[in-house]
């Protein structure tokens, strides 16, 4: 067989990707992810708490600012690299941990009564600020809109979260996807 023919075979036997998803799909899954959820009824309640999550925001405004929201596409595909990882299944669990706690605090109000923090960072508007709401994640407002929310690491997980969390409750500090370290620091309310 020549180059040529094989070339032309093996392009008439690829398989295409599969369709851009947003959640698992039980019907067909694709993914050894997906096969994983479908068959995990917590994972299965979580992905479908997820998807109720994800209509609401449908006619929610939301502005995300990117190194601080992770697209959902974009982490359904992170979510599906879990296969890959040890403990598929922790991993999983923690995106879905992840991704709830993400979408749960841009349906939720504002946060009025949690402390308060002042944020900079060169990519970052000007005035920003943040609070911290449930014990475990930074949300990030500019001019009265959410832009981001940063999380802390999951403990003995491999899942890490898309913004990060670091320092302590008087000083956090978030590591964004590809960017510098966003320094907050607290403000009297």
């Amino acid at each position: 067989m020549t180059l040529v023919a094989a070339l032309v075979f093996w392009a008439q036997a690829a398989v295409p990707p599969p369709q851009e998803q947003l959640q698992a799909n039980c019907a067909a899954p694709a993914y050894a992810t997906d096969m994983l959820v479908c068959d995990d009824y917590d994972l299965r309640a979580r992905d479908a708490e997820m998807g109720a999550m994800l209509t609401q925001l449908d006619a929610t405004p939301v502005t995300g600012l990117p190194p601080l929201i992770e697209p959902q596409a974009e982490w359904f595909k992170r979510r599906s690299r879990c296969a890959f990882k040890e403990n598929h299944r922790q991993c999983t669990a923690d995106a879905y941990e992840e991704r709830t706690i993400l979408l749960r605090t841009l349906l939720e109000p504002d946060g009025a009564e949690a402390p308060r923090y002042r944020c900079a960072a060169s990519w970052l508007p000007e005035g920003a600020e943040a609070r911290i709401l449930r014990k475990r994640a930074l949300v990030i407002w500019s001019k009265g809109k959410r832009i981001g929310v940063a999380m802390q690491r999951f403990e003995h997980s491999d899942w890490r979260p898309y913004a990060l969390l670091e320092g302590t409750f008087e000083q956090p500090e978030v590591v964004g996807s590809g960017t510098s370290k966003m320094k907050c620091i607290g403000i009297s309310h």
